[in-house]
């Protein structure tokens, strides 16, 4: 009986769900902090490293000062953050978008896994709407016919376009691996050394060896891939044993905005068989822009799959980055495992809006929130000029004017 009363006591301060009593004045403090201090404010005063937070997590909760001390820690935490003078970071994001900020903050507070329509149906169906606009945007033939799939991040997005690649061209690598499942071959790719250790690192996860990842040196005139000697590092491979099944260009980064030049890898790849990858993690957004589309992005539509990352250009928070491909159902077959039991078929919808089998993750946020309220309340025109002021705002231009010239497919 002592124990039920001391458990009923305790549950209003230790329960999970926010009680309004106790919670509503700390929820309406802590968002009016970040919003008055952080989000409708820029920072670019220097690094301060008196300010300093306790690390140390005790044993016991700090329950009675917990309005007071929770709001120091978002000033300490958040104006840490903020105090930078890195004008490499300043020039190579852009502002916080604050539709795409109401996007994650509605989707945490939701707290709904997108694994099946059943549980998240909106965000399914949001998903495959967005999914398919982007596919429609690149310019593949059958935008609804493609696929594609939210990723967090461009090193979860790589290992996936790695893994699809070699779907594609090997039936059975899913599962048998690497060895028995490529035909006792040895697959290697290409990449560009500006996205070489991502690649890299990617390769090695989808059990690729080291030296089956390999780097293609920038044109020292252009600074975009060289694709003379992309074509030459192919032959030579194909001749040392290795069976080349991919190619990666990448649409610039933060150091380095410079795109490749989409049409002359796409003809190399179309040569040699290979799955052309595009990696626009840092340039993608470009699409949403006509012009920026027309004079660097020609051929992207050649291409078997496209990573965007929203972050970089538009300012969308952390994650907000998808992976489209034009091959129908091939995330289905390169992840799926055609499991059961979270996956049941139901007689109440059509099981092909169950896309959780088909993604690495198969519990996510929904990520899609932020992209789809972004792009829902500025349209795809007002996305596309925030990208073209971002790319010409960026003085790291200047900073890398060695690469430039006429003929480079730079911005």
């Amino acid at each position: 009986m002592e124990l039920d009363s001391q458990l009923s006591t305790s549950v209003p301060v230790f329960a999970t769900v926010p009680q309004k009593s106790i919670h509503e004045s700390l929820l309406k403090k802590g968002f009016s902090c970040l919003i008055k201090n952080f989000v409708c404010r820029k920072h670019h005063t220097k690094y301060c490293f008196g300010r300093k937070v306790e690390l140390l997590i005790p044993t016991t909760g700090e329950l009675p000062d917990s309005q007071k001390i929770i709001i120091d820690i978002l000033q300490h935490v958040g104006r840490i953050w903020a105090d930078r003078d890195d004008s490499n970071v300043q020039e190579a994001q852009t502002d916080l978008e604050k539709y795409g900020l109401i996007g994650d903050i509605l989707g945490t507070v939701l707290s709904t896994p997108v694994t099946t329509y059943f549980f998240a149906p909106v965000f399914s169906l949001m998903e495959i709407e967005v999914l398919s606009s982007i596919r429609k945007l690149i310019g593949y033939e059958a935008p609804h016919n493609g696929d594609g799939l939210f990723i967090p991040g461009v090193g979860f997005g790589t290992i996936a376009a790695i893994r699809m690649a070699l779907q594609k061209r090997y039936k059975y690598v899913k599962h048998f691996g690497i060895g028995k499942g490529t035909n006792n071959e040895t697959p290697c790719l290409f990449v560009s050394d500006t996205f070489y250790n991502i690649a890299k690192k990617a390769a090695k996860v989808c059990g690729l060896e080291e030296e089956c990842c390999i780097s293609i040196s920038s044109d020292k005139t252009s600074g975009t891939i060289n694709s003379s000697e992309l074509g030459v590092s192919i032959e030579s491979a194909i001749k040392r044993g290795f069976t080349p099944f991919m190619v990666i260009a990448a649409l610039g980064s933060e150091r380095r905005p410079i795109f490749d030049s989409l049409i002359e890898v796409s003809h190399i790849a179309r040569e040699f068989r290979l799955w052309f990858h595009v990696d626009g993690s840092f340039g993608g957004p470009a699409l949403f822009s006509k012009s920026l589309k027309t004079e660097f992005l020609s051929g992207i539509e050649e291409a078997d799959s496209v990573l965007i990352g929203m972050e970089r250009l538009l300012g969308a928070p952390y994650c907000t980055t998808l992976l489209v491909t034009c091959h129908r159902n091939l995330c289905q077959e390169a992840f799926g495992l055609g499991d059961t039991v979270l996956y049941e078929k139901s007689p109440l919808y059509d099981s092909k809006y169950d896309r959780g089998d088909g993604t690495l993750l198969t519990c996510r946020r929904p990520d899609v929130l932020k992209i789809w309220i972004m792009w829902k309340m500025r349209g795809a025109n007002s996305l596309g000029v925030n990208a073209e002021k971002a790319l010409a705002g960026m003085s790291s231009c200047v900073r890398f004017s060695k690469y430039f010239n006429c003929n480079a497919q730079t911005i």
